[in-house]
């Protein structure tokens, strides 16, 4: 199967995307750890059934970051209206998890349903394991000590507190590929928040699947059991074998349910 790939256009910036697939529009939204190539175990395997798209945010991939403030949530709607695309399905990972039902609230004419993969949550208050985390990694990124910004990294969005931090060179390898540069190149971008969706998700009403890595921190597990019990129509399943980046970690397992989902 081909895909094609290019840049589209907008008043701000050229958002590098890629379409395979005909159907019903399906949407990857990448984390902020990674970029569209943490979809290479879906995009094809998904093309085969929907109009699949990927692409990369400001600042990731081959997307440039534009010194200038920018609303992430508008990105998303623009990208699909220059596509062409009434509505999709959006299927988020992390910082894209924390995406996706913002945009579903704010643009809910443009979504047919949600997947939610190891979501992140505005306004989450992180446990002491995990904030240490952030605090460490920002020191890393100030002293440019990319080794152990990484190292922080591949434990964060891979290995997970229940693992030994061995055994998964490969895919920190993808990993350290996508992130390193993003890091490296630098941006005077000014993202604004896609804001707390807390208190609104009870207004979310389309179809929701929420998936997190048995694996991952038990952040994650109380973020995913509380898009379950706040969005009506959802429904809540625990990927096995895997902690944060589940769809490269378990493929199989993630594309069986997110297609059993879909379909």
């Amino acid at each position: 199967m081909e895909s094609v790939k290019g840049y589209l256009s907008l008043p701000t910036v050229d958002f590098y995307y890629e379409v395979a697939g005909e159907g019903e529009p399906l949407l990857l939204i990448h984390g902020i750890d990674s970029d569209c190539r943490m979809w290479d175990p879906q995009f094809f395997n998904f093309a085969r059934y929907f109009k699949t798209i990927r692409f990369d945010l400001r600042g990731f991939g081959k997307t440039a970051m534009p010194a200038e403030e920018f609303q992430i949530l508008d990105d998303v709607q623009q990208l699909l209206t220059g596509l062409g695309i009434e509505n999709a399905h959006i299927i988020g990972y992390s910082y894209g998890g924390t995406i996706a039902p913002a945009f579903a609230l704010k643009y809910p004419e443009s979504v047919k349903s949600l997947t939610l993969a190891g979501a992140g949550m505005i306004g989450h208050t992180w446990s002491e394991e995990v904030s240490r985390y952030f605090v460490q990694f920002q020191e890393s990124i100030k002293n440019n000590d990319f080794n152990e910004m990484m190292r922080l990294l591949c434990w964060k969005s891979i290995y997970g507190p229940k693992r030994k931090p061995e055994g998964l060179e490969e895919i920190c390898g993808l990993l350290k590929e996508m992130f390193l540069p993003v890091v490296k190149r630098g941006h005077e971008g000014k993202p604004l928040s896609p804001g707390d969706s807390r208190g609104r998700l009870s207004s979310v009403k389309v179809p929701t699947l929420i998936l997190v890595g048995e694996l991952d921190f038990e952040d994650y597990h109380q973020i995913a059991d509380f898009y379950h019990q706040n969005i009506p129509n959802s429904m809540k399943k625990i990927i096995p074998n895997a902690a944060h980046f589940m769809n490269i970690e378990n493929p199989k397992l993630f594309n069986e349910e997110v297609l059993k989902f879909l379909k």
